[in-house]
């Protein structure tokens, strides 16, 4: 379902460009419309283009195990840094 409706939105949105750019040599549009009706048609097409790509397939992540470090205070990193 997803192929046909994307496939829909960018064929929509190609056809709202060709008909903004028709209504903008006629002088119908105001400049805000046609500037709004650029930004609608290329969101459609956009969001089409999207529901065609293929989904990446995420595997699922397993925690290694580790063994755990002892904790070590603050003044035994600066001992052993200074060699105190």
């Amino acid at each position: 379902m997803r192929y046909p409706l994307g496939r829909s939105m960018q064929v929509a949105g190609s056809v709202l460009l060709f008909l903004l750019a028709g209504a903008s040599d006629a002088g119908v549009l105001p400049v805000s419309g046609i500037l709004y009706g650029f930004t609608v048609s290329a969101l459609l097409f956009l969001a089409g283009r999207r529901l065609i790509r293929p989904r990446r397939r995420v595997a699922a992540v397993v925690p290694l195990r580790t063994p755990r470090r002892k904790r070590v205070s603050m003044i035994e990193c600066r001992r052993k840094a200074t060699g105190v």
